[in-house]
């Protein structure tokens, strides 16, 4: 019995992908769904290239360099809002992976909460690790892109990605976007997927982050935080403490972490957007 088509479209972003990985999630949601792979650059391009030619619904879209993730995903959603034959999109990372069968459930979890008439934005999976999930769905401020699920619909009203963010915050700010749009962001407690970690070494059981990217982490949020004035402010710059903490306290590199969030700190008052060529990474 062949199955329908699906009316998902799947964005993956990619930047020097594991190919074993990447080749993993098309192998697995290839045969029902459409997906569009939009790469920044990546060395291995060829290698993605020749992947891609093995499966009947991949798009390969070539930015020739790195645009940022939010830039590439807009590249992507350009395509698929054109065609007007999605319902959704679902968004991820280069190295997770979602199970065909959970991603269908997420989809029909949707369906459940709008026959209540709850408005939902997005509906997202949850990764195995969290653990004391305190029901099914849960309503939150935001979630990461990475497992999530929105309908175009929504989309043609809250708008794309903030491309200009180049790099982090981004999926957090859509999120909040959407809220102000009169949209709930659920988590569905229920659906999973994994993502994979790697051989990354761990700081307190966290993987520190590059230390490039600590300069987008609080030149973004300094520029958000202007732009949302209902956000928590205190919570916010209560959690940028302590990243600050971890980062020049216990992790590597520690001077040079230190010189990214000031410089970060500095051209978000400045309003500095894009990507900052002077960095590398």
């Amino acid at each position: 019995m062949n199955r329908k088509k699906s009316d998902i479209a799947i964005i993956v972003v990619t930047y020097n992908p594991d190919i074993s990985v990447l080749s993993n999630v098309l192998t697995e949601l290839d045969a029902y769904n459409d997906i569009y792979i939009s790469d920044n650059g990546s060395n291995n391009f060829e290698d993605i290239y020749k992947v891609s030619l093995q499966y009947r619904n991949v798009f390969l879209i070539n930015n020739r360099e790195n645009v940022g993730i939010g830039v590439a995903q807009n590249v992507a959603l350009d395509q698929i809002l054109k065609q007007e034959k999605y319902r959704f999109t679902f968004y991820l990372d280069q190295d997770s992976f979602v199970r065909e069968n959970v991603l269908q459930k997420l989809k029909k979890e949707y369906l459940k909460l709008l026959e209540k008439n709850i408005k939902v934005g997005s509906i997202s999976v949850v990764e195995h690790s969290i653990d004391n999930k305190p029901c099914h769905f849960e309503f939150v401020n935001q979630t990461i892109s990475s497992g999530m699920l929105i309908p175009v619909k929504v989309l043609k009203q809250v708008g794309n990605m903030y491309g200009e963010l180049f790099i982090d915050w981004i999926d957090y700010e859509w999120c909040w976007r959407a809220k102000k749009n009169g949209f709930k962001i659920v988590r569905d407690n229920e659906c999973f997927f994994q993502h994979e970690i790697g051989t990354d070494e761990r700081v307190l059981g966290k993987i520190p982050p590059a230390p490039f990217r600590l300069y987008y982490v609080y030149r973004n949020i300094i520029i958000l935080m202007a732009d949302h004035k209902t956000l928590d402010h205190s919570n916010m710059k209560w959690g940028l403490f302590k990243q600050f903490i971890f980062n020049t306290v216990f992790c590597p590199n520690r001077l040079q972490r230190v010189k990214y969030i000031i410089w970060g700190i500095k051209d978000g008052k400045k309003r500095v957007l894009g990507k900052n060529t002077k960095i590398s990474g």
